[in-house]
């Protein structure tokens, strides 16, 4: 999952948007050609913004023993960094599946629970807290 770090540090490098599509695109190929369709150019986005949205190793390697790629591609698509927050926790927390996850963002608004300042101060706060690696 850390392929979209070195699509953006070492490939990209640059955030000059025409230029860094035009790599992606071209990588996209090479990449497709040799291992598979995994590798589309919408594919590599999204690999790229889960890199940007989960930057913490520790994180990531805590949340990928509990949820499926599937569910970050479901949570990639939330721009609002609290709210994705919110959701990855209760991924975990609450055993949710893709389904029931892509169900709870179209009805459930976490805002009224997110509120709250004693919440609002966990969430923003404690990514690294709540997802702690197990030692």
């Amino acid at each position: 999952m850390r392929f979209g770090k070195i699509i953006k540090q070492e490939i990209v490098k640059q955030d000059r948007a025409e230029y860094g599509k035009q790599i992606i695109d071209y990588v996209s190929k090479q990449l497709t050609l040799e291992y598979g369709r995994d590798f589309s150019r919408s594919s590599l986005f999204r690999m790229i913004q889960f890199f940007e949205y989960y930057p913490d190793n520790e994180i990531v390697a805590s949340l990928m023993r509990q949820l499926l790629w599937t569910h970050f591609v479901e949570l990639i698509k939330i721009k609002d960094p609290l709210k994705r927050d919110f959701y990855t926790k209760m991924c975990v927390s609450e055993r949710w599946s893709v389904r029931t996850l892509k169900g709870r963002i179209d009805s459930v608004d976490p805002l009224p629970y997110l509120k709250t300042t004693r919440l609002r101060g966990c969430f923003k706060a404690s990514m690294s807290f709540c997802f702690r690696v197990e030692t």
